[in-house]
């Protein structure tokens, strides 16, 4: 009985069908193809299927993805079961099946080292009793790149499918042939990292597997296509067959599994059956070789009559949730959202981010990151993208702190602590921290011995000789302030009169204006405009005596020239001429 039910299985699995899917690539490599496989092949082929599978180091991937399958979540156990031996309700899965029956002499340990002793291994291994009842047979590559797949394994397969296929010509009930018909996956080579493009390498190569396949009708595990793409289906060329990409800029498959939950997310994989946790050789997480445990049992629920297709499952419900849980935040703040999906089997799973304004406003990604934008209230809401009108949301509150000034840093042009009276200083004041909500001040002068005056641009004007405190206080209501003092010379007391009058020439002219007074050792030179603002900071090289200023680029009018000389600063006014 059961070699009959296998045999109208197969018959079923050979017939070509071009509507149908027969690549399991990284599109059914993952855990919601999985769960959403009707339950009944599974059974069929866990209970029906003998399994036999050669392979070295790379194959690894599919069998201790297989083996670790089955103590993933619960119910596993037995929906994935799996065994060496035949074992009433477990798939029997025999491990590196085939290598001892290659001919003498000939390594046939896997599709790489003897390009074509897999085809007579194959034959001894189903030509012999005690493999009579094995129904499906694997073999794994090692290295694909540089191999003629065209010319020995393309063709090597379709041989041993013509005579242990159904209806093939060493099956039947005659001395010397088979009763158990074989199903025969293909398979594709791993990725190798910055060498998948290129003739023989395996990019070409798996396309040319993958179109003779579905051309025939024949399953495919599509070891490339799942190396090279991360978990929402990005494709990475230069990736290797660890999930390592420079184009990605490190590797996707540890990112991915590193931001999920071993038991939730994704599962340990096994040396062997009841084995220690291992990662499939050559890799550096579980998740890949997840994802071919994923993959091989899709082949296997097609193998047992599946047709491939998933009844849509609609989503019932959504959950939002905020980092940390935060209900509150803050204007210019952002938080991040996430959403649960339910069922978990929900055939598309995708949602849309959006927010209600209520009272406050805010901005969304479809990331799901928040950035409130005014205070209030705002409703974030998560949106089904499968056509069931479901959403899920959740209300923030945008709260609108104030950052008060802290520290207010008082400075004058050129660090001048001395002016003549008469004269000017531009006085500025950096206030913090940088994000303080109102950084208005309010200057003023506090008259000591001299006596002076402030706008409230911070030029300061020298009336009478003695010190003046300069006052810069915040306006936020932080009661913060800062002050400097300046001394006030009276010029008129000054023993060289001649500093008052510096030799600047000509004056008035038309933008270009020299200074040459070789009995001075000038600092700094700034101009100012009319108004205060200062157009030039020029600090002359020492020992220079003539000095030259271009502010031809300049409108015509009046301009303030101030030197420092030994932290005292004489002015002059100068007119450009139209």
């Amino acid at each position: 009985m059961k070699q009959l039910i296998v045999c109208l299985l197969m018959i079923l699995a050979s017939l070509p069908s071009y509507s149908q899917k027969y690549i399991a690539d990284h599109e059914v490599a993952n855990e919601d193809v999985l769960r959403s496989i009707p339950e009944e092949f599974i059974n069929t082929a866990r209970t029906e299927l003998v399994i036999a599978y050669q392979h070295t180091s790379h194959g690894t991937h599919v069998s201790r993805g297989v083996f670790g399958l089955q103590d993933y979540k619960s119910g596993d156990e037995i929906l994935f079961a799996v065994s060496s031996t035949p074992q009433g309700g477990k798939l029997e899965f025999r491990d590196y099946a085939l290598g001892s029956y290659a001919p003498a002499g000939i390594d046939g340990s896997d599709l790489s080292r003897n390009e074509t002793a897999f085809i007579q291994t194959t034959r001894n291994y189903l030509d012999a009793p005690e493999n009579a009842d094995v129904n499906v047979i694997m073999w794994s590559w090692c290295n694909i790149a540089g191999h003629d797949v065209a010319g020995n394994y393309l063709p090597g397969m379709d041989l041993l499918i013509s005579e242990y296929g159904v209806a093939g010509s060493k099956i039947g009930t005659g001395e010397g042939q088979r009763e158990v018909s074989v199903t025969f996956i293909f398979m594709t080579g791993h990725a190798n990292v910055n060498a998948n493009v290129g003739e023989s390498r395996p990019k070409s190569l798996a396309a040319l597997i993958n179109d003779h396949c579905n051309t025939n009708g024949y399953f495919c595990l599509d070891y490339y296509s799942i190396d090279t793409h991360d978990m929402v289906d990005n494709y990475w060329e230069d990736a290797g067959d660890n999930g390592n990409s420079v184009s990605y800029g490190g590797n996707f498959y540890e990112d991915w599994q590193n931001s999920h939950a071993l038991g939730t997310d994704y599962f340990e994989n096994k040396t062997s059956l009841g084995g220690d946790a291992t990662f499939g050789a050559h890799n550096t997480q579980h998740i890949t070789a997840n994802r071919k445990a994923y993959a091989m049992w899709w082949i296997l629920a097609r193998i047992a009559g599946w047709n491939g297709e998933i009844a849509s499952t609609p989503v019932s419900q959504i959950n939002v949730s905020s980092a940390g849980g935060a209900t509150e935040m803050a204007t210019g703040g952002t938080l991040q959202f996430t959403e649960e999906v339910l069922p978990a089997n929900a055939t598309n799973k995708d949602i849309t981010w959006s927010v209600t304004n209520q009272t406050g406003e805010a901005t969304i990604t479809q990331g799901g990151l928040l950035t409130a934008v005014s205070e209030g209230t705002v409703n974030v809401v998560a949106t089904a993208q499968d056509g069931s009108g479901v959403t899920g949301s959740m209300q923030i509150t945008i709260t609108d702190p104030t950052v008060l000034v802290s520290q207010i840093n008082v400075t004058s042009a050129g660090d001048v602590t001395e002016i003549l009276t008469g004269g000017t200083l531009q006085l500025t004041a950096e206030v913090l921290p940088s994000d303080a909500k109102n950084k208005d001040i309010t200057w003023s002068v506090t008259n000591q011995t001299g006596e002076a005056t402030i706008s409230q641009d911070g030029l300061l004007t020298a009336v009478s000789e003695g010190t003046v405190n300069v006052v810069a206080a915040a306006q936020d209501g932080s009661e913060v302030t800062e002050s400097i003092s300046i001394q006030i010379r009276n010029s008129t007391n000054l023993e060289q009169l001649e500093l008052k009058d510096f030799n600047l020439y000509p004056n008035p002219g038309f933008g270009f204006f020299h200074i040459n007074d070789p009995d001075l050792i000038i600092d700094q030179i700034n101009v100012y405009s009319i108004t205060g603002s200062e157009i030039l900071n020029y600090i002359p090289p020492t020992g220079e005596q003539l000095i030259s200023i271009d502010l031809s680029g300049y409108s015509s009018g009046m301009y303030v020239f101030m030197i420092i000389v030994d932290r005292i600063s004489l002015q002059k006014r100068v007119i450009i001429l139209p």
